[in-house]
């Protein structure tokens, strides 16, 4: 979590992004993953296929850049 929220601001500091809180959107943007994962899986009673767990994974970065981009 540490490192994702660094990433966020180094991006927000080079003008990629524009994060205000970049430790609250790291947890923000984790806890969609783990959120969606566990939907899509039916709160683990299925394993999740590859391409599920891509498109969840990318579904919540898509987000992420759409809130947070300059």
């Amino acid at each position: 979590m540490k490192y994702l929220a660094e990433m966020l601001g180094w991006r927000t500091g080079s003008g990629e992004l524009s994060v205000p809180d970049p430790a609250t959107a790291a947890r923000q943007f984790v806890a969609l993953i783990i959120q969606q994962g566990l939907y899509q899986s039916m709160y683990g009673t299925r394993p999740l296929a590859e391409d599920e767990a891509t498109a969840v994974c990318e579904s919540a970065a898509d987000l992420l850049v759409r809130a947070y981009g300059p």
